[in-house]
C-alpha cells in the first residue's frame, strides 16, 4: 500500500511540474507579433460593444502589454463620408497604442524588445480588395484583422531574383472569408517580395488594420 502512495504521490509532483514548465514553455514561445495580434483582436471585440464606453481597467490591460514592443505605427486612412464601416475599431486602437506609450514618462529609458512591427490601418470597399507588396527576408510575419462582424481572405506571393516562387494562399473558407487571417512564412535571406491582397468578404465596407513584421 505504501508503495502504491508514493507512486501515486510522484507521479501528482511529476504532472505538476509538467504543467509548470509546460506553460512556461508556451509562454516563452508566444511572440510580440503574436501577442500583438491578441491585443488588437481583443479590441476589436471590444469595439463592437455598443452598449457603452469601454471599462478603463480592461484598456489598461491591453496597454500593459505593448509596453516595450517596438511598433511603429502609419495613421494614414481615409473613410468616405457614406460609408457603413465601423471607425471605432480604429479610434480604439490609437487610443490605446497612444496610452502606451504615454505611460512611460519622458525621464524613463524605453528599451524596445524584438523585431520592430508595424501597424497599418485601411479602408476597404465592400467587394473590393486591398493590394501591398513588401521587401522581406528570413521569417516574416502577416495579420489582417477588419472591425467586428468582417469577414476577409488573404493570398500571398512571395518571390525572388534567384529563382525563388511561392504562394501562401489561406484557403480557409476563402470565399465566405474569415474574422481575421493570420501567416507566417519562412523566406530565403536573400531579398525577396512578398505581394499580398486582402479581400473584404463582408456584406459592407470595413476599416481594417493591418499587423506585420
Amino acid at each position: 500500500m505504501k508503495i502504491m502512495k508514493n507512486k501515486s504521490a510522484i507521479s501528482v509532483i511529476f504532472l505538476f511540474l509538467l504543467l509548470i514548465f509546460g506553460n512556461s514553455a508556451m509562454a516563452k514561445d508566444e511572440s510580440d507579433f503574436d501577442k500583438l495580434v491578441n491585443v488588437v483582436l481583443e479590441i476589436r471585440e471590444l469595439s463592437g460593444n455598443k452598449k457603452g464606453d469601454v471599462n478603463p481597467e480592461i484598456l489598461e490591460d491591453k496597454i500593459d502589454v505593448l509596453e516595450g514592443m517596438s511598433i511603429y505605427d502609419d495613421k494614414d486612412i481615409s473613410i468616405p463620408d457614406n460609408s457603413k464601416s465601423d471607425s471605432r475599431f480604429i479610434e480604439l486602437w490609437d487610443n490605446v497604442l497612444q496610452a502606451s506609450r504615454d505611460s512611460l514618462s519622458d525621464s524613463q529609458v524605453r528599451v524596445e524588445r524584438g523585431d520592430p512591427l508595424l501597424s497599418e490601418r485601411f479602408h476597404i470597399k465592400k467587394g473590393k480588395s486591398l493590394k501591398k507588396s513588401f521587401q522581406a527576408s528570413k521569417n516574416f510575419s502577416i495579420s489582417a484583422i477588419p472591425q467586428a462582424g468582417g469577414l476577409v481572405s488573404m493570398t500571398i506571393h512571395a518571390y525572388n531574383q534567384k529563382g525563388y516562387d511561392e504562394h501562401f494562399n489561406d484557403m480557409d473558407n476563402f470565399r465566405k472569408g474569415e474574422s481575421y487571417r493570420k501567416k507566417k512564412i519562412k523566406l530565403p535571406s536573400k531579398p525577396t517580395t512578398v505581394d499580398i491582397e486582402i479581400f473584404n468578404r463582408s456584406s459592407k465596407d470595413t476599416t481594417l488594420i493591418l499587423i506585420h513584421n
